[in-house]
């Protein structure tokens, strides 16, 4: 959620898909190679990924005109 200085409100919601975290480590090998299968680009996200999409919606001038939306970072997943 970003909110302007004059008092606009701009809400999004970031759906992150299969991401490499020390979380995700936990998971059998079988299991993460079943995953990558599945994601059109081949690999894991990171938290750069994550984090420079959150970025990118926080900036007003990048994303000023973006709000109510669900933004998926995925890889493109098909589960």
């Amino acid at each position: 959620m970003a909110i302007r200085h004059d008092g606009i409100v701009r809400a999004n919601t970031v759906l992150p898909g299969f991401i490499e975290t020390p979380m995700s480590e936990a998971v059998p090998d079988h299991i993460k190679e079943r995953m990558r299968g599945k994601i059109a680009l081949g690999t894991f996200g990171t938290p750069y990924d994550i984090a420079n999409l959150v970025l990118f919606l926080s900036s007003w001038e990048r994303s000023g005109y973006i709000t109510g939306e669900k933004i998926e970072c995925s890889g493109m997943i098909a589960i």
